[in-house]
């Protein structure tokens, strides 16, 4: 009977010691350019910055983004539209919810960011 309360009870510690990688944020990245192609750099779920050289006109990514995570970003970069005003969007949404929304200006970067 010790032997079955001890087996439990390390069983438990050793869920409990892992539990923070568990408990997620659920992030959605969106980011529009027209002209198309722009380069992206987002938080990753466990905090760090993922680039990525996109083509097309628009983008997404869903990050499930772990709870020691204080701050997402999203910058987005495009040299082929600085003519153009407004020409990235760049949204940030947590569990759902917009909650930054960046559109470029004068020098076709759009930098959006959010606290968890």
């Amino acid at each position: 009977m010790k032997k079955l309360m001890l087996m439990i009870s390390a069983i438990v510690l050793i869920s409990i010691s892992g539990c923070e990688r568990w408990f997620t944020t659920a992030v959605r990245y969106e980011v529009q350019c027209d002209p198309p192609g722009f380069e992206v750099s987002y938080t990753s779920g466990h905090g760090d910055l993922e680039k990525q050289v996109i083509k097309e006109g628009s983008w997404s990514k869903e990050v499930a983004v772990y709870e020691e995570v204080d701050v997402v970003e999203l910058w987005a970069f495009s040299d082929s539209c600085c003519d153009a005003l407004n020409a990235i969007t760049a949204r940030i949404y947590v569990e759902g919810n917009l909650e930054d929304e960046a559109t470029s200006e004068f020098f076709s970067i759009a930098i959006a960011s959010v606290e968890l």
